[in-house]
């Protein structure tokens, strides 16, 4: 999965096309897949802790499992991300890889910090509402705390 996802970044390809060893189709992929098999599903089953939990204005601690459209509303401004359904998905498709605790990524009004990574999922994070303004950035900053 590791290695269709390098493509999936480094090629502006949205899905792959699957072939057996006789060249008959197996299916498509999409990076969407990708993202779920590494992080684990994207939708929350029912043993999974979601949580939003506010700490300070302006400061939240979020489950990685959190759906992007819920957070978006506490937050109170859309965080775009096509084909990503939560926060943890978001972060590991921004930095393009799994990132460990410690790693803080940078985008237009949120500072976001890794606070907990398991084997196969972030499983928490921190979010820091920033003063920037509202338009996109291309080209995030990311660092992993020594």
């Amino acid at each position: 999965a590791l290695e269709l996802l390098k493509l999936f970044l480094t090629h502006a390809q949205g899905l792959a096309v699957v072939v057996d060893e006789f060249g008959g189709t197996e299916g498509i992929i999409t990076m969407s897949d990708i993202v779920e098999e590494i992080l684990g599903d994207a939708l929350p089953t029912g043993d999974v802790d979601l949580y939003i939990e506010p700490l300070e204005p302006g400061k939240y601690l979020v489950s990685g499992d959190v759906r992007l459209d819920d957070l978006s509303e506490h937050l109170g401004f859309e965080i775009e991300a096509e084909g990503i359904d939560t926060i943890g998905g978001f972060v590991f498709n921004r930095l393009g890889y799994f990132p460990p605790s410690g790693t803080q990524l940078e985008i237009p009004r949120l500072a976001i910090t890794v606070r907990r990574a398991g084997h196969k999922r972030i499983e928490e994070l921190l979010l820091e509402k920033t003063t920037g303004a509202g338009e996109a950035d291309e080209h995030p900053t990311n660092r992993v705390a020594a």
